[in-house]
């Protein structure tokens, strides 16, 4: 996990593009909101960001494109992943995929 956020880290300084960012990375994200598709996984997703603070700042909803990897830890379905947000501004973020 640290190898793929020291690599969402140089992406955020080398202003990486969301059609770019799997190859970048090297490993295909779970989730690409450059996909219409994915769009609808995030607006239907139960998701929660790790940091409250985050939740503030960060509305998923009003974000250009959001970019995450799953993974799991301790039962429950979490990610990480960059947000690019209106203002051309790139985030880290992470949280967990809430199931019914």
């Amino acid at each position: 996990m640290d190898n793929l956020i020291n690599k969402l880290e140089k992406a955020i300084k080398e202003k990486i593009k969301p059609e770019e960012i799997d190859d970048f990375v090297g490993i295909s994200s779970t989730v690409n909101t450059i996909k219409k598709s994915h769009r609808e996984v995030i607006k239907n997703a139960d998701i929660v960001l790790e940091n409250e603070q985050d939740n503030n700042v960060i509305n998923l909803d009003q974000a250009v494109n959001i970019v995450y990897w799953t993974y799991f830890e301790q039962n429950s379905t979490k990610f990480v992943g960059i947000t690019w947000l209106d203002d051309n501004k790139m985030m880290i973020i992470r949280g967990s995929i809430l199931t019914p």
